[in-house]
């Protein structure tokens, strides 16, 4: 389920998803959900079994959606986790990963948005200073720059009745609605 949902106490509050007192470190309850499509038209898929990531996706469904968390103790760090409640993570060697359910270094990523105002996106992790992407079955966090297969369109997943309400929303200062796929 994505979107707003009643929090406790009846103050009338309401939290972004996520999971409610995760213990992690993402205490502002900015929790993003969207589907990222690669350079080459597939989107980012997390499998079920081996917690195996790949881009061939063809459609947004349930393996293709992620969460994006907003750590605010950090100014541009955001958490990526999957449908699996497993976050994205990245080493020194390159490898790209999503099993680990516990946030560490090696799960801290930026994002960067491209200069040309496209809102496509390239993931840098912030351990390691290498960019996620790669091709359809080989993921890697192993570029020190991004190349044309480094780039994510994020399409939100967002319920209808945010759309209605909110025209314009970012995650990061540096998009705009006009750029934002799902809001269109």
């Amino acid at each position: 389920m994505n979107g707003y949902r009643n929090g406790g106490g009846g103050g009338g509050s309401a939290e972004l998803d996520g999971p409610a007192n995760s213990g992690n470190v993402t205490s502002s309850g900015l929790h993003w959900k969207l589907g990222l499509l690669h350079s080459r038209g597939r989107y980012l898929t997390a499998e079920t079994f081996g917690f195996k990531i790949n881009a061939t996706g063809t459609a947004l469904r349930k393996k293709q959606l992620w969460t994006i968390e907003y750590d605010s103790s950090h100014d541009d760090t955001v958490y990526i986790r999957s449908h699996l409640g497993r976050y994205l993570s990245g080493d020194r060697r390159g490898n790209a990963a999503c099993c680990s359910d516990e946030l560490t270094e090696a799960e801290k990523f930026s994002v960067e948005c491209h200069p040309d105002g496209s809102g496509r996106w390239a993931i840098r992790n912030r351990a390691t200073g290498f960019y996620f992407g790669g091709n359809d079955e080989r993921l890697i966090c192993h570029e020190k720059q991004p190349t044309a297969d480094d780039w994510w369109t994020p399409h939100f997943a967002f319920p209808p009745q945010v759309i209605n309400h909110c025209r314009c929303a970012t995650l990061l200062t540096c998009l705009d609605c006009g750029n934002i796929v799902g809001l269109q």
